[in-house]
């Protein structure tokens, strides 16, 4: 008989469902979603059958009022009866450790004899200081609650340690079913001889966008017009971008692209490109090694950091740094056989970072865990 877990979160997300699809093969999974979206989130909740149950809750109106500011802050006076009533074995409690749902979930489930563990990303900020107290404090819920963290990559899980979480930790990222992305056999030469740059996030500054626009324009020379950079995403920075790319018509502005279509356009690309400023994770890195893209991104975001070597899979770049965006795209361009090599790497790489790799490591470790 497979095990009955829990898993709360803030709000469904394409890849959090590959994962759920995965893990569900081997628990009995009941999923509580804190919310439906987000403020500024685009995707959409599909009503497709899942092979696991699905549980929402709805924000009160203080909640609500306060996401005008923080926009992860869910609670719901349903989440006291939701775990109440839980039959699940072993709980894991995701979104942000602070947050009134999570909190009464970790404690009350603790409360009720189970097992109880922590999904997060990293803890931002720094390990002294009053701001570092306030943090320590905040995380007494989880120290005393959780039997373990789950941390979406090796970093996160250095900072619960940094900041006192003295759990065991297991490392397992965001991650994406990579099946849809795999194109079978050697990626074709593009018989237009063009090299197209795929890039994807939302239109806003932290994602850096502008230093992707600002690069390929450098990129002047007349043997770069076979150049082309791709931005798949929407948001409200689209009419500055549109300014600075100006009349160049190598650079295109695809808008938002759905679950179904970007896969394909992940196909269709010689190279990925990410200049955030900031992600926690960025599951964009995760896509791009499913599709055996060669990655140009900024240290900027916790997968490139986890998972991308420098001249290895891809090339790793200072944020905002112009000229070295410029540099790397210009040997992705200039250099198939180099474009091919770093490609090669994240084929074979790319099981290692699928949803079913994680689900099997998560069910195996919820087993050790239960049996303690």
């Amino acid at each position: 008989m497979k095990p009955k877990l829990s898993f709360y979160t803030n709000i469904p997300t394409p890849y959090q469902e590959d994962f759920f699809s995965a893990l569900a093969a081997y628990v009995e999974l009941t999923v509580v979603y804190y919310a439906t979206t987000e403020r500024g989130r685009q995707w959409v909740v599909d009503q497709q059958s899942r092979p696991y149950a699905i549980h929402w809750l709805r924000d009160s109106r203080l909640a609500c009022f306060l996401q005008r500011w923080l926009k992860d802050y869910h609670f719901s006076w349903r989440i006291f009866r939701t775990v109440l009533n839980d039959p699940a074995d072993y709980v894991i409690v995701g979104g942000g450790y602070w947050i009134p749902n999570a909190v009464v979930a970790m404690l009350l489930a603790r409360w009720r004899g189970r097992k109880v563990a922590f999904f997060g990303e990293r803890l931002a900020g720094r390990p002294s200081g009053w701001r570092a107290i306030i943090k320590r404090l905040l995380l007494w819920p989880l120290r005393y609650a959780c039997v373990r963290v789950f941390a979406i990559g090796q970093e996160a899980a250095d900072t619960y340690t940094t900041f006192g979480v003295d759990l065991p930790k297991t490392v397992v990222p965001y991650s994406v079913a990579i099946e849809p992305f795999i194109q079978e056999g050697q990626r074709p030469v593009a018989s237009d001889g063009l090299v197209r740059l795929l890039s994807s996030g939302a239109l806003i500054p932290r994602k850096g966008m502008d230093t992707l626009i600002r690069a390929v324009r450098a990129l002047n020379e007349p043997h770069y017009a076979t150049l082309r950079l791709q931005i798949v995403g929407e948001g409200p920075g689209r009419p500055a971008l549109e300014q600075l790319i100006g009349d160049d018509p190598r650079i295109e502005l695809l808008g938002f692209a759905d679950t179904n279509t970007l896969p394909t356009l992940f196909q269709q690309a010689d190279a990925f490109v990410f200049a955030s400023r900031y992600d926690g994770w960025g599951v964009v890195i995760n896509e791009a090694i499913a599709a055996g893209l060669p990655i140009i991104s900024s240290d900027a975001v916790g997968a490139t950091r986890e998972w991308v070597r420098h001249g290895l899979n891809g090339f790793v770049c200072p944020p905002d740094d112009v000229a070295a965006f410029r540099t790397a795209i210009g040997r992705i361009a200039d250099e198939p056989a180099l474009r091919d090599e770093l490609a090669r790497y994240n084929r074979a790489f790319r099981e290692q970072t699928s949803s079913a790799h994680y689900a099997r490591l998560m069910f195996q470790v919820i087993q050790q865990d239960m049996s303690l």
